[in-house]
């Protein structure tokens, strides 16, 4: 069955190189650290100094806490309903409107303490965060931060639009901390950095000069010998230009790979690139091999299906979407395998 490998030695360089260019970096661990195990490479990252961690959800919170003693924020804030969850486990909600504030404001007054949390004020994305700096009096922000929209693409106005904004909080508010660059927005440079740069898809390898942190391969079930004019796969999208050998993998849409990847994608035998021929199916992958050296075509073949020479960010040109879907989208029908180097 395919196997997927998970480079803990690889997540933590990327933090570290992160570090030494940006200063205070927190580990972005939601959707269960984007597919790759949140429990597993937020304990690794807190080992080589990382002790800010940011989830989504309060659950996530709550499946994260054990395994680390570090300070976990929530984006998706509170309800009225479990506020006092948030203050029971010391866990930080991310305050993103004036119902968040209130109920945080309550659970303080319950609690005796002004709890600590972090304001989010929205610069320019329009999703979530308050539009201008709300009263904050009964509770103690860790910091104000915002969220970059367009950080990816570098020369866009909207960037500078969302500092110069940002910068006027930092201005007014003297007494706290801001955070406003994500992975992006840390190669924006400087400016950007504040008191905190919240990193997820670099360190999982998903820019550029990031080391690539997964490993997901599958093996050759079957092999045929086509010839010219010869259909493949659904729909009968693909047909050979020529007389061919084409294998069957065991991998395909239902472990995440995305249909999207049709006669589009690549994959990897022993450092030969090797297309994806017809339409991905929900358990297999037909690729054409016609080219690889008769050694490699064999069934039980090992198919690098992303690695270093196929990475998220190459399988994600292909497809014509973000390194985030990529792994976040990798399937749960294989175990995962931790490698520290």
């Amino acid at each position: 069955m395919p196997s997927l490998q998970i480079n803990l030695s690889s997540i933590i360089a990327n933090y570290q190189a992160l570090q030494a260019k940006a200063g205070n970096i927190a580990a972005v661990v939601k959707a269960d650290a984007y597919g790759l195990g949140a429990t597993k490479i937020a304990t690794a990252l807190q080992n080589a100094g990382c002790s800010e961690f940011y989830v989504a959800t309060l659950n996530e919170a709550l499946a994260l806490q054990p395994h680390i003693d570090a300070s976990i924020y929530v984006f998706n804030g509170i309800t009225d309903d479990n506020a006092s969850e948030f203050a029971n486990n010391n866990i930080i909600p991310v305050l993103n409107n004036l119902p968040q504030l209130q109920a945080w404001q309550q659970a303080s007054q319950i609690f005796g303490k002004a709890l600590p949390c972090t304001i989010h004020v929205d610069t320019g994305m329009h999703r979530l965060g308050f539009a201008g700096m709300p009263m904050y009096d009964g509770v103690k922000p860790t910091y104000i931060l915002s969220h970059l929209a367009c950080a990816d693409t570098p020369k866009h106005e909207l960037n500078k639009q969302q500092l110069e904004l940002f910068k006027k909080y930092q201005e007014r508010f003297k007494n706290v901390k801001y955070s406003l660059a994500n992975s992006a927005g840390v190669m924006l440079g400087e400016d950007y950095y504040f008191d905190q740069a919240r990193c997820g898809i670099a360190l999982y390898g998903g820019m550029t000069n990031m080391q690539p942190a997964v490993q997901l391969t599958a093996q050759i079930i079957q092999i045929n010998e086509l010839t010219q004019s010869s259909y493949i796969g659904y729909g009968a999208t693909a047909k050979l230009p020529k007389n061919s050998k084409t294998a069957t993998i065991n991998i395909g849409y239902a472990d995440g790979i995305l249909r999207q990847l049709s006669n589009k994608g690549s994959c990897y035998i022993d450092g030969h690139k090797v297309p994806y021929v017809g339409r991905v199916s929900m358990d297999l992958i037909i690729i054409d091999i016609t080219s690889l050296p008769e050694h490699l075509t064999n069934i039980g073949q090992p198919v690098e299906v992303l690695g270093n020479n196929y990475t998220i960010n190459h399988m994600a040109d292909d497809a014509r979407t973000i390194p985030y879907e990529i792994i976040t989208r990798l399937g749960n029908r294989f175990d995962k395998e931790y490698i520290i180097n």
